[in-house]
């Protein structure tokens, strides 16, 4: 860059009226240099700012994918949560048929139905299944924005 010093001298060897020109000239040039120097700059921070939000979506792109396919998983098992409540219930059913049969049978005997082998853990067996048949109370909700 010139000097101040070597301007001001070859500003003074120059004619008045193209020195007056030639300072115009200079100080537009100066102002051009800075303005390019700041656009190029700007240019250089928008292409920074425009890989970030590339990045950006591309992440929440993926999250979609794989929020969409957990929905998909989670309301297939759902629905076989509530399958599996009507196999619950028939196994519940049938231990209770068999536990109703045995407890007339015990009492037409005059026996107590809990000495009949089995029988108290079938009855613990019937309460269990009956406390874990809503499976589907099980799934955890979430609320997204």
């Amino acid at each position: 860059m010139i000097t101040p010093e070597k301007f001001n001298k070859i500003v003074a060897k120059l004619p008045k009226d193209k020195t007056e020109l030639a300072k115009v000239e200079l100080s537009v040039a100066d102002d051009l240099k800075k303005v390019v120097a700041s656009g190029k700059d700007m240019m250089t921070r928008i292409k920074k700012f425009k890989d970030e939000i590339k990045a950006d979506n591309k992440l929440n792109s993926d999250l979609d994918k794989t929020i969409k396919a957990r929905v998909k998983a989670s309301n297939k098992l759902v629905n076989s949560a509530e399958s599996f409540k009507k196999v619950i219930d028939k196994e519940k059913d049938k231990i209770n048929d068999v536990g109703v049969k045995a407890f007339k049978i015990a009492k037409e005997l005059g026996v107590d139905p809990n000495n009949i082998k089995g029988y108290s853990e079938s009855e613990k067996l019937e309460n269990d299944l009956m406390g874990n048949r809503d499976l589907i109370n099980l799934f955890k909700g979430f609320d997204w924005v």
